[in-house]
């Protein structure tokens, strides 16, 4: 049954970096109790809180002033309402991933030590960012964030997210450390290796991850990533369709030639025969036994 109130706000941040074999991204396995994509592999993300919204506070406590953020962010100067999707992204990739967008006043690595401690103890509230940047005099990095995508899940969906995703390239000095409560595992890969276990079934990656790598397939360096990223932005909302045909779910992207076409029943034979190769491009996705795969 399809959810009847509007989609939440939400983020995610696609950290990358150099490796031997090429640019890889960071990715972690949602836990088996998550109610939302339980064991899938996915960027760090979540849901923008209500002290993400305090849009004075974070003005003030960031790298970037007004004019900067809103062109970073194809953003109105005088609104500033995707800077909280920011703060999420930041926020999120720390409590999930333990890397922090950040700079402090006095030794950086300092301060992320003495909050990687508290982020190992006892839970903490959804002020812990505010506190902690307050008491160390620190200021969130935007800078290193740049729009990649704009995500809305399917309305058949009962749990739906209107997620913006961010990259940002691995901070200099930091390492990458799951948060067990929430993320019982994660690892580098590239884009190439992440797919191709998704299709030998060892991972499984959402449908927004998979188009996501698809796209970074594109750049073999981080040079190549991080020249083109100044002339990246968000491009129109990604609202996927979600039909079923007799095979089971499949999720119609918005360039299929289909998408506005009514519902069509496919039998399955004729649907794993037509599963596609890693790297061809495509636009439908079918769920085959839990496992999102490219399908023509």
């Amino acid at each position: 049954m399809a959810s009847t109130a509007g989609p939440t706000p939400a983020a995610t941040l696609v950290l990358v970096r150099q490796n031997d074999s090429g640019l890889a991204v960071y990715l972690l396995q949602r836990s088996l109790q998550s109610r939302f994509m339980a064991g899938s592999y996915v960027f760090p993300g979540g849901k923008i809180d209500r002290e993400d919204r305090d849009i004075p506070f974070w003005l003030g406590r960031g790298d970037l002033d007004r004019e900067a953020l809103a062109l970073r962010f194809h953003d109105a100067p005088e609104q500033l309402s995707l800077l909280p999707y920011a703060v999420a992204a930041i926020r999120e990739s720390w409590e999930e991933a333990g890397v922090l967008l950040a700079r402090f006043s006095g030794d950086d690595a300092q301060a992320l030590d003495a909050m990687q401690a508290l982020r190992k103890g006892t839970f903490q509230p959804n002020s812990w960012l505010r506190r902690q940047l307050i008491a160390r005099q620190g200021t969130l990095s935007f800078s290193d964030l740049w729009p990649w995508s704009h995500w809305i899940a399917p309305e058949a969906l009962p749990e739906r997210y209107d997620t913006r995703f961010f990259i940002a390239f691995m901070p200099f000095g930091q390492r990458c450390r799951p948060d067990p409560r929430e993320t019982p595992q994660g690892g580098w890969m590239t884009p190439c290796d992440a797919l191709t276990g998704n299709a030998d079934k060892r991972l499984k990656l959402s449908p927004p991850t998979l188009v996501t790598l698809q796209g970074l397939l594109a750049y073999h360096a981080i040079d190549d990533l991080r020249a083109a990223l100044p002339r990246s932005g968000w491009g129109p909302p990604l609202l996927p369709k979600m039909v079923f045909p007799a095979v089971g779910a499949m999720v119609i992207q918005p360039w299929d030639p289909a998408y506005a076409a009514p519902e069509k029943r496919l039998p399955k034979r004729r649907v794993q025969l037509e599963v596609l190769p890693v790297g061809a491009p495509f636009s439908r996705l079918w769920n085959d036994d839990g496992t999102w795969r490219p399908v023509a």
